[in-house]
């Protein structure tokens, strides 16, 4: 986010930049014949902030190995039998990492279906639990991460689950519960 605020700001200093010479050119050079080239900087300048401040840069869906290795410590074991599920898990997380949390939720709605082993459980369970907790839906969130807390001990899941209950109305619990 900060990255953002300084790229804006570089594109407005170049912004008043160009104007300021193009207002020169005109008003004190007097010289209207040559302004196609600074009309074309501004605008230029104008459409790449515009494009910035909309975020409509196109993102890039992140590589099945990519997610292996940024939350190994998390599916450790998860969909090790099954391919198949494994594949539908893996697009389920490629959803969440691009901001489609109901689509992830869907997936992995289905997975839960057919997940018997506590590692795909503990899995699913969590990262339902993340995209709720994304859409600020907190008490869904917290029942999400309490039944990944019941198929596996982990830190992040708990730290999230109190995080929920200190930021949550309409979540019945206390902090002092989850961290228990």
């Amino acid at each position: 986010m900060k990255k953002k605020g300084v790229f804006i700001a570089i594109y407005v200093i170049l912004l008043l930049v160009a104007l300021g010479y193009l207002g020169y050119q005109i008003f004190v050079l007097k010289d209207t014949s040559s302004l196609f080239k600074p009309v074309i900087v501004i605008l230029g300048l104008f459409a790449s902030m515009m494009k910035l401040l909309t975020g409509k840069e196109k993102r890039r869906r992140p590589s099945v190995s990519a997610l292996k290795k940024n939350y190994a410590s998390l599916i450790t074991g998860a969909f090790t039998d099954s391919p198949a599920m494994e594949k539908k898990f893996f697009s389920a997380l490629q959803d969440f990492n691009m901001d489609r949390y109901a689509s992830a939720i869907k997936k992995l709605e289905a997975l839960r279906l057919n997940a018997s082993r506590s590692a795909d459980r503990f899995a699913i369970e969590f990262f339902t639990g993340l995209c709720y907790d994304e859409m600020k839906q907190l008490p869904d969130a917290v029942r999400h991460y309490t039944a990944a807390l019941q198929y596996r001990e982990d830190s992040t899941a708990a730290s999230n689950l109190g995080i929920c209950y200190k930021n949550g109305e309409g979540v019945e619990k206390n902090y002092e519960e989850a961290v228990k």
